[in-house]
């Protein structure tokens, strides 16, 4: 395992029990399956520490907290794109700001692996982890911050696919979702999800079915609102979920 510390070297990982074998270079922090040819980005930490987004500022021993972003900066711009990608909803930008929630991001990352995992030794090559939209009312922001996204909570806006938490694809969509404050301001999350394998949702799912042909027990990650181009995710697992930006506007 010596290239482990080469950061140049590469190195070669077979995953017992699941028949999969792996590549991994440490120059371009990448993972490839060899058997599925699927590819992963590569973070390297201490062991047993966690890898947290570069972005992230010092929590000062707080479990939680949400900063706001320099408008200008890099990360500011990066992400405002996407927010503005393909829509011209918003008039006005009040603020844009990142989630740092240590507890949720941890068990978002656990539920990612876990799902990556299934979906290898299965031979599965589709996207993990998405980046999607949800629209909300600012009333409910300040539990997302501190407790992700609530099933519970479910069919207060939709409920045509399945009885879960529902994300899109285009931000313009999650408008419609949102509503106006005393202020005139509206919210937006910009979330990762993790969809992993796929299905057509129907609005009496209250989680999501079981794989065909897969193992006992075994689920789909997420259901969709069209199996061969979806613009909705519906996932029914509170960790699959991370919310990292809201953006507030006008």
């Amino acid at each position: 395992m010596q290239s482990c510390k080469n950061p140049k070297g590469k190195v070669r990982i077979n995953s017992n029990g699941r028949q999969m074998s792996y590549n991994i270079d440490f120059s371009s922090m990448q993972e490839r399956c060899i058997q599925t040819n699927q590819t992963f980005d590569v973070i390297r930490t201490a062991v047993g520490e966690t890898a947290y987004p570069n972005t992230w500022e010092d929590l000062q021993g707080n479990p939680w907290k949400v900063f706001q972003v320099q408008a200008g900066s890099n990360e500011y711009n990066q992400v405002i794109q996407k927010f503005q990608q393909g829509a011209a909803y918003i008039q006005t930008i009040v603020k844009l700001e990142r989630i740092q929630n240590v507890a949720l991001y941890k068990q978002f990352l656990a539920q990612e692996e876990k799902v990556r995992a299934k979906m290898s030794s299965r031979g599965v090559g589709q996207t993990v982890t998405r980046e999607l939209f949800h629209g909300t009312s600012g009333d409910v922001t300040d539990n997302i911050y501190r407790n992700g996204f609530d099933r519970s909570h479910a069919g207060k806006n939709a409920t045509a696919y399945g009885k879960g938490v529902y994300f899109a694809v285009q931000a313009q969509y999650s408008h419609s979702y949102t509503s106006r404050d005393s202020n005139g301001n509206r919210c937006m999350f910009l979330s990762k999800v993790v969809t992993g394998e796929y299905c057509a949702g129907k609005s009496s799912m209250i989680t999501a079915p079981g794989i065909a042909g897969g193992q006992k027990n075994e689920l789909y990650d997420s259901v969709v609102n069209n199996e061969s181009n979806p613009t909705m995710y519906v996932v029914f697992k509170d960790a699959s979920v991370y919310p990292d930006y809201v953006l507030t506007y006008q």
